[in-house]
């Protein structure tokens, strides 16, 4: 049941915060290209996150990656999907991040690495993207590329369902009925301690 599932396609994870964090220089054309993308018009929007992918805005490299790995507008294309992640993931964009950890977590286009699936996860967690924290409540909870750590899976599964991820919700809701008074409070305390930091990036 804690499984962690790549069922719907990826594109689903990226495209649902669309407006956040758009490179200013970018804007105008960023909206335009998300516009072509929510109206299924996949060619279009290929033809316009490309150049500004070229130019450097990771946004559109990212978003240009989840079209390559969903082949939507163009052949799919694994490699090339990563390529743009990267790029982006680079620039500190948390939803390439993310997911180049769920492709590394996969082996989707590259061999399977779990370390490398910490990695980018546990960068975009640290931005507070929801899903990258549910992961990680996964790779806690089940021990894949660190010690398995209740206290650390309640952590991050308590963040990513604060933003209304139902799925960490559920997962948090059964650590927490396993877990005594004690480790409650110390878990609590961890997630304390991330919202309040002025560096999350420290946070570890």
């Amino acid at each position: 049941m804690y499984k962690l599932k790549m069922t719907v396609l990826i594109s689903v994870f990226v495209f649902s915060q669309f407006f956040l964090g758009l490179s200013d220089s970018f804007s105008a054309e960023l909206e335009e290209a998300h516009e072509a993308y929510k109206q299924g018009n996949w060619d279009k929007a290929v033809t316009l996150y490309l150049p500004l992918a070229e130019k450097g805005c990771p946004e559109a490299g990212n978003n240009l990656g989840e079209l390559y790995a969903s082949g939507l507008g163009v052949r799919r294309n694994y490699s090339r999907a990563m390529e743009l992640f990267e790029l982006s993931a680079e620039q500190g964009n948390a939803y390439a991040e993310t997911n180049l950890g769920l492709h590394y977590s996969q082996g989707l286009g590259v061999p399977r690495d779990y370390d490398l699936a910490f990695y980018w996860f546990t960068r975009a967690a640290k931005q507070n993207n929801f899903l990258a924290q549910n992961a990680l409540g996964l790779f806690y909870l089940h021990g894949r590329s660190v010690k398995i750590d209740h206290l650390k899976a309640y952590k991050w599964f308590s963040l990513s369902a604060a933003q209304g991820f139902e799925q960490a919700g559920k997962s948090r809701d059964r650590l927490e009925a396993g877990l005594n008074p004690e480790e409650l409070q110390a878990a609590e305390k961890m997630i304390n301690e991330f919202r309040t930091s002025k560096n999350p990036e420290s946070m570890k």
